[in-house]
Order: structure tokens, then C-alpha cells, then sequence
């Protein structure tokens, strides 16, 4: 996965393949807010992105976040993360 990312930022005109550094990147934020702006009215009301936090480093089997099979591993997510999430519903 990181290639793809690494690929994106230099297609792009970043000079870095930090994931932490590209996913702080102005560019990436703006193409990120172009992406769920473009999204949204395709979904209900519902399913709508109201607020989005990227959080820092890649998901792997080998962090816990995924199964091996790629899957997300949700208890180990939230558990992770409860911080962010709960800060986004302030």
C-alpha cells in the first residue's frame, strides 16, 4: 500500500512518502474534502461524511487493525482510536 500512496504523492508534486507527512499535507486534505464533497450527494442523508479525521501510519495485519484477509478488525479500531472518534462527536 505504500507504494500507492508514495505513487499518488509524487504524481502530485509531494516531495515526500512519509505516510504521517502526506497525510498532513494540504494538498491531500483538499483532494480528501474534494473527494467527500463529490461523495455525498450520491448517499441518504445518512451514510453521509459530515467530519473525518486521517489518522496517523498504515493499517496492516501486523499493527491489528486488519485480519489477515484485509478485513478491519472494528473492536480493535475503536478501541484504538476512541479518542478521535469521541472527539468527533463534540
Amino acid at each position: 500500500m505504500l507504494a500507492l500512496e508514495g505513487a499518488w504523492a509524487k504524481a502530485n508534486g509531494i516531495g515526500t512518502t512519509d505516510l504521517d507527512e502526506i497525510a498532513a499535507h494540504p494538498e491531500v486534505r483538499a483532494a480528501l474534502d474534494e473527494a467527500v464533497t463529490a461523495a455525498n450527494p450520491n448517499l441518504a442523508r445518512v451514510e453521509q461524511i459530515k467530519t473525518y479525521r486521517v489518522v496517523a501510519g498504515p493499517w496492516t495485519a501486523e499493527s491489528g487493525e486488519l485480519t489477515p484477509k484485509l478485513s478491519l478488525r472494528r473492536t480493535v479500531i475503536a478501541e484504538r482510536y476512541a479518542e478521535t472518534i469521541e472527539g468527533m462527536y463534540r
